[in-house]
């Protein structure tokens, strides 16, 4: 896709024109194009839709509904009292199905290596792809953000870091930021001491919106792969796949 039309439909997708079809469908540009001899040539453009949960369309819907709900007073209260209580029973099931993750993630990992024919040469291929990707991901986790909480709050960020330990090896286990949510929501209150109001507001959309380490990935695998079909990347290429990135870890599932 072309950044321009990249960026509409995340447009498009942020008010879904039916919150039902967003749990569903994801709106998409599709180019009509026309091979003519050894080219290709974009003769038009159609706005199409492609299974996937449109997840910023349903988080922008809940946050306007839960503005305007959290305005009507006590009236609303019933309504209010309904979704926490759906939120207790979700919590609840996802705590179940943590129990079992460990083995599926371990099931698909074995399918994935013994599908593999040379293990050995695709280890070796993807050995300086994994280091770049972990190099990137720890650094930005224990000097960026780390930075970024001292410079803001003016305290031992690594101290607020160690009140947050469980839930990052919950995450770093099960490969899934939706898992490790319940933990996150339980280290906020009991160890770092913050308002869980204030937590059940910022983590689920952290944990579908703010994805860097997505962003990261995405980013280093988009150069690997040009790198592996001899493809020249220039500084303006490089801006367009980290842009790009970015905005398709947006709307990225927080599932493995």
């Amino acid at each position: 896709l072309d950044l321009v039309d990249n960026f509409l439909d995340l447009g498009r997708n942020l008010i879904p024109n039916n919150v039902f079809q967003a749990s569903m469908e994801t709106a998409i540009t599709r180019y009509t194009e026309e091979v003519t001899g050894n080219s290709t040539i974009i003769t038009g453009k159609t706005l199409d839709y492609r299974s996937g949960t449109n997840t910023l369309g349903i988080i922008f819907f809940c946050l306007t509904f839960g503005t305007v709900l959290g305005s009507v007073g006590p009236s609303g209260k019933p309504l209010v009292n309904l979704f926490s209580i759906i939120d207790q029973v979700i919590m609840k099931m996802v705590y179940m199905v943590m129990w079992v993750s460990p083995i599926g993630i371990a099931s698909v990992i074995a399918a994935k290596i013994l599908g593999v024919a040379d293990l050995a040469l695709v280890m070796s291929q993807l050995g300086l792809f994994m280091v770049t990707v972990c190099s990137g991901v720890f650094f930005y986790q224990f000097v960026v953000l780390q930075l970024i909480y001292f410079m803001i709050v003016r305290k031992n960020p690594y101290k607020f870091w160690w009140g947050l330990f469980q839930s990052w090896m919950t995450a770093f286990a099960t490969a899934s930021t939706a898992a490790a949510l319940p933990i996150s929501f339980r280290c906020m209150k009991e160890n770092n001491r913050v308002d869980p109001r204030i937590s059940k507001f910022v983590l689920p959309i952290g944990a579908t919106i703010n994805m860097d380490g997505t962003a990261l990935f995405v980013t280093v695998a988009s150069i690997f792969i040009a790198q592996m079909n001899n493809i020249p990347l220039n500084a303006g290429a490089y801006a367009t796949v980290v842009l790009t990135s970015t905005a398709a870890s947006i709307a990225a599932a927080s599932i493995p």
